[in-house]
C-alpha cells in the first residue's frame, strides 16, 4: 500500500510541474500561479531534497505571484548527467540560465539549505535579476559549515554507496522526525519513499554523490559571499527554525551582520520548517513580497489550494 501511495504522490508531484530545456538539459520545476499574476518567486532547495520539499509552501504562497521551484541538475526529476560540473558556482549559473530561459522578471528568491549559498552566489553575480531574498535555514559562512554525519558518509568515496543503500525510507523518516520536523505527522513514510525515489530517478545516485563531493567550504567562498552580500542591497527576510540541529544560529547571524536591514522571524521549527510551518511562513512571505512590489497585501491564505493536489490531502495529520 505504501509503495502504491508513493507512486501516486510521485506522479501528482510531476503533474503539478513542467519541464523546460535549459542549455540542453531537461529541467523539472514545480509551479503554481500565472505568469501574469505579478513578480515571480523562485524557491531553491538544498541537498538531498528537491522541489517536492516546497509542495505545501507553494500552494499557500501564490497570492498574486507566479511561484516556481526548480530541481537542480543532478537532483529530483531534472537531468542528471554524470560528467556535469555540480559546483556551487555552476549551479548558481544554472539558476541564471533557468530564469533567462523562462524570461522571468526580477524574482523573489527563497533559499533553503545548500540552496542558500548557491542562490546568493546567483544574486551577487546577477543583482538585476533579483527583487528580494528570503533566507531559510541555510549555511552562509561556508568554512564554518559542518555536514551532518550521514551527509559526510554520502560524500565519502568508497563508503557512499553503502551509506546510501542503508538510507531506506524508514530510517529517513526517523532522521527527519529527529532533525527536520516538530510535528509527528508532518511527514510520512510515503513522503520518504518519494524523496528517496527523487534521488534514484534517472539513475541519479552518481550525480548526487558528485554534488556532495563538490560542497565548497573554502575561505575563498567565504570572502566572495561576504563582499557580495555587503554590496548587494536587496530587501531581505529571514525565516528560521530555531531548533535546527544541523544549521546553528551563528549561520543566520553571519547573514544578518552583512544584511543589517533584514527582518528576522524565529519559528518553533527544525531544519525542514516548510514541512510543518508552511502556513506560518506564508503569512510572513506574502506581505513581504507585496511590500517589496509596492502593492497592497493580500491577507487571505490559500489553504484550500492544498486540497486541489492529491498528494496534499491531509498533510497536516498524515500518519506513516
Amino acid at each position: 500500500m505504501q509503495v502504491r501511495n508513493s507512486d501516486a504522490q510521485f506522479r501528482a508531484h510531476e503533474a503539478a510541474g513542467a519541464y523546460v530545456a535549459v542549455n540542453g538539459e531537461r529541467i523539472f520545476y514545480r509551479t503554481e500561479g500565472d505568469r501574469s499574476d505579478g513578480s515571480p518567486v523562485v524557491m531553491l532547495h538544498g541537498v538531498p531534497t528537491s522541489s517536492y520539499l516546497y509542495r505545501k509552501l507553494i500552494s499557500l504562497s501564490v497570492g498574486r505571484h507566479f511561484v516556481l521551484a526548480p530541481d537542480f541538475p543532478g537532483l529530483g526529476l531534472s537531468a542528471k548527467p554524470p560528467g556535469r560540473d555540480y559546483s556551487w558556482t555552476a549551479l548558481a549559473q544554472f539558476v541564471a540560465d533557468f530564469a533567462t530561459t523562462l524570461k522571468l522578471k526580477p524574482m523573489h528568491l527563497v533559499l533553503h539549505d545548500l540552496g542558500g549559498p548557491i542562490g546568493l552566489e546567483f544574486a551577487i553575480r546577477n543583482p538585476g535579476m533579483v527583487a528580494s531574498i528570503t533566507l531559510l535555514n541555510a549555511p552562509m559562512q561556508a568554512s564554518a559549515y559542518k555536514m551532518p554525519a550521514i551527509m559526510r558518509l554520502l560524500a565519502t568515496p568508497g563508503i557512499n554507496r553503502l551509506a546510501f543503500a542503508l538510507l531506506q525510507p524508514r530510517l529517513m523518516l526517523l532522521a527527519w522526525r529527529n532533525m527536520g520536523v516538530t510535528g509527528q505527522y508532518s511527514v510520512s513514510l510515503t513522503d520518504m519513499q518519494v524523496y528517496r525515489r527523487m534521488l534514484t530517478h534517472n539513475d541519479g545516485q552518481q550525480s548526487f554523490f558528485k554534488i556532495m563531493q563538490t560542497i565548497d567550504t573554502t575561505a575563498e567562498k567565504d570572502r566572495f559571499l561576504d563582499e557580495g552580500l555587503r554590496r548587494l542591497g536587496k530587501p531581505a527576510l529571514v525565516i528560521w527554525g530555531k531548533n535546527d540541529p544541523a544549521i546553528p544560529a551563528s549561520q543566520r547571524e553571519w547573514f544578518t551582520q552583512r544584511v543589517p536591514g533584514a527582518a528576522v522571524h524565529l519559528l518553533n521549527a527544525k531544519h525542514f520548517l516548510m514541512e510543518d510551518h508552511a502556513e506560518e511562513m506564508s503569512s510572513l512571505l506574502l506581505p513581504f513580497w507585496d511590500q517589496v512590489d509596492g502593492v497592497q497585501t493580500e491577507s487571505k491564505l490559500a489553504r484550500d489550494r492544498l486540497g486541489e493536489r492529491p498528494e496534499m490531502k491531509g498533510w497536516h495529520k498524515q500518519g506513516n
